[in-house]
């Protein structure tokens, strides 16, 4: 262990705890949410870039304030900013988009919740973050219970075929986007903040799927006659699940560190499956049950062990 790394007092842990499943709760939302506005036809391309255009005007008066109390970003660190944003979110949704079209919904949610994996190994190397067994094993027991969740028990709805293998590498490569991503904004936030990393990486991720949604042709009069619901969803998964949640997130990379923050990550299917019960009338069995109960163990040990003693 590195004796010079600060370890995080057993208070701060306990409250981005709390903070963190709120988020997680958030982005658990969005896949319903997204299933029922593909189900209402709206185009996929348009969904991912009008998702992250209303959070971008979510947080455009959160940027503003913050950005005349902080020291501001030089251009450098600005175009950097802007790469980030550009792999975490622009490539991010579009290789989770294409390898959905590929793959099928349990292997992608697999593949894309394991970032608590790539992004502790990225931390390790490059943030000389602390990796111990508990670590270790509560990533081994969150990628089991996100396996259990996601396949319900039947795992030959693994995809595994030519078709299923390009999607389940795609579904990867975004998580791994995602991953460098977190690590890559960790050392800007503790300078700027969350929230002026977070706009400017998301400004630019957008431009991405802009450019995206007009290459394909998308129809932007569906933006004037989606009606009142899918605007609701819009809304919801823009403004709560993207601009507040990831503002959020963010922070508590530097907060309490990638490991730790990365490992909430493995709730999302979780709550996925809950609200999708809930909203979208899906049913669940003892596997999904046994799921969640090794992810809520997993969440412990990735949260426990090397926290300062209270005094």
């Amino acid at each position: 262990m590195n004796k010079k790394q600060i370890k995080t007092p057993k208070e701060n842990i306990y409250l981005w705890s709390v903070a963190l499943i709120v988020c997680t709760i958030a982005w658990g939302g969005i896949h319903p949410a997204t299933k029922s506005l593909l189900i209402n036809k709206v185009n996929p391309f348009l969904v991912a870039f009008l998702r992250f255009l209303v959070a971008l005007l979510t947080t455009l008066p959160f940027f503003i304030t913050d950005s005349r109390k902080r020291p501001r970003p030089s251009i450098k660190d600005t175009l950097i900013l802007s790469g980030i944003g550009i792999f975490g979110v622009g490539f991010f949704s579009l290789l989770l988009s294409f390898g959905l079209e590929l793959t099928n919904a349990t292997s992608s949610s697999i593949l894309i919740n394991s970032q608590p994996i790539y992004a502790a190994i990225l931390s390790v190397i490059f943030l000389k973050e602390n990796f111990t067994l508990r670590h270790l094993f509560g990533i081994i027991l969150g990628s089991i219970g996100i396996l259990f969740v996601a396949t319900r028990g039947t795992f030959s709805s693994i995809g595994i075929g030519d078709d299923y293998l390009i999607g389940n590498v795609l579904c990867i490569l975004g998580s791994l986007c995602i991953s460098v991503y977190y690590v890559a904004l960790k050392n800007y936030i503790r300078t700027f903040g969350s929230i002026i990393p977070t706009f400017i990486s998301t400004a630019s991720g957008t431009v991405v799927l802009l450019v995206v949604a007009i290459a394909g042709k998308s129809d932007f009069h569906e933006v004037i006659e989606m009606g009142c619901t899918n605007w609701m969803l819009i809304l919801f998964i823009g403004v709560i699940a993207t601009g507040f949640a990831n503002i959020v997130f963010n922070q508590s990379l530097h907060a309490i560190g990638v490991i730790r923050a990365t490992g909430f990550k493995f709730m999302v299917p979780v709550f996925g499956v809950i609200l999708s019960v809930l909203l979208l009338g899906e049913r669940v069995n003892i596997w999904v049950y046994t799921g969640i109960v090794i992810v809520l163990v997993a969440i412990y040990f990735l949260q426990t062990g090397n926290l300062k003693k209270s005094r």
